[in-house]
């Protein structure tokens, strides 16, 4: 019979690790991937570098990542939150709220709906006010 224990060291062998902070040459990447794809003016390599910026949970990550959740294509604001969404740090969590009270957010009712989403998720204590702001202004 196989003990727990040894099931779970054997279980968490076969996991991937995670490392707690994205490296250097990961946030370079991702800066040069996101450079690349803009002068090339390519939405599909942009909304792939910020599928990728999801698991690189870093304040310089929400540097980069968030001036484009104001962008006039709704694909590229979107995939841009939802690279922002899971983040841990207080930048992203910035970033999103400073979204939300923007005005091109309030013109589009439809996206301050995914940001506000996303801050909900974001566990923050701080988020109830500004959802509850959001539902009385509208």
């Amino acid at each position: 019979m196989i003990r727990p224990a040894l099931l779970l060291l054997v279980l968490a062998g076969l996991c991937p690790a995670q490392s707690e902070t994205p490296s250097k040459e990961d946030i370079d990447a991702l800066k040069s991937a996101v450079s690349e794809a803009k002068k090339a003016k390519d939405t599909a390599a942009l909304a792939k570098a910020f599928n990728q910026a999801i698991w690189l949970d870093d304040g310089r990550v929400a540097k980069i990542i968030a001036p484009f959740i104001a962008d006039k294509n709704d694909i590229l604001a979107k995939a841009a939150i939802k690279a922002l969404r899971y983040h841990g740090n207080d930048a992203s969590y910035k970033a999103l709220v400073k979204a939300e009270g923007s005005k091109d957010a309030r013109k589009r009712p439809e996206l301050r709906g995914e940001i506000l989403l996303a801050i909900a998720q974001s566990g923050e204590k701080k988020a109830i006010p500004t959802i509850v702001d959001a539902a009385k202004s509208t």
